[in-house]
């Protein structure tokens, strides 16, 4: 009874032992696919253990494709990317983790993209962890913005290094609300602020070229 009693026990420890890691990898997978930044699950050789859905609808691949396969060879080759293989093989493997590492490739299905990468090295577990995010959009607008803050100050240079007199008016008043240098020798002002001072009529001369009034 007492030996029957202990291999029974012992079968159940062992089933248990052999259902947890699929139990863990099921509940991993699922909590993979909840992230909604692309993420690649790699072994130590490099290959793809899994990826979520986020990084299969990003890249425009499917799981057919991507797992056990080396992440240098997904997608003909679209993440041969010298930088990408320099983190992988040369810092991870010293440091355990990489953050916020920025990397623009062209791939051939979606263009080029500008990527944040983060990674983790899981010893115990002999795996990586590689997070993509997709910043090509934020990036695109930093570029926005940088243009036209460049065509700012060009105009900013034009205005103030001009000869010819340059000044700006502001509703309901149509006061002077700027002036370049030019403006304020023309009229002999001391500076923007009494130019902010005046209006149109104040600067106009008593009579026009052609003889009329300048109130008319």
């Amino acid at each position: 009874m007492t030996g029957k009693g202990k291999t029974r026990s012992s079968e159940k420890i062992e089933k248990s032992q052999k259902s947890d890691p699929q139990r863990t990898y099921e509940y991993s997978k699922e909590i993979i696919n909840v992230i909604h930044e692309p993420l690649i699950v790699l072994n130590t050789d490099l290959k793809v253990i899994t990826a979520n859905n986020a990084f299969y609808k990003t890249f425009k691949v499917n799981p057919a494709e991507t797992k056990n396969r080396p992440i240098y060879k997904l997608g003909n080759g679209q993440w041969n990317i010298p930088e990408l293989k320099k983190l992988l093989e040369d810092i991870l493997p010293k440091k355990k983790a990489f953050n916020n590492f920025e990397v623009e490739h062209e791939f051939p299905t979606i263009g080029i993209k500008t990527m944040l990468l983060n990674a983790r090295q899981l010893d115990h577990l002999s795996m990586i962890l590689l997070a993509i995010e997709d910043i090509t959009k934020i990036k695109h607008v930093e570029r926005g913005l940088e243009k036209s803050e460049g065509k700012l100050k060009t105009l900013g240079l034009l205005f103030t290094s001009s000869r010819d007199a340059i000044m700006t008016l502001a509703p309901p008043s149509w006061k002077f609300n700027s002036g370049n240098p030019a403006t304020i020798k023309m009229f002999n002002l001391k500076d923007e602020k009494e130019l902010a001072s005046l209006g149109t009529a104040d600067l106009s001369p008593e009579k026009q070229p052609d003889g009329q009034l300048s109130s008319i």
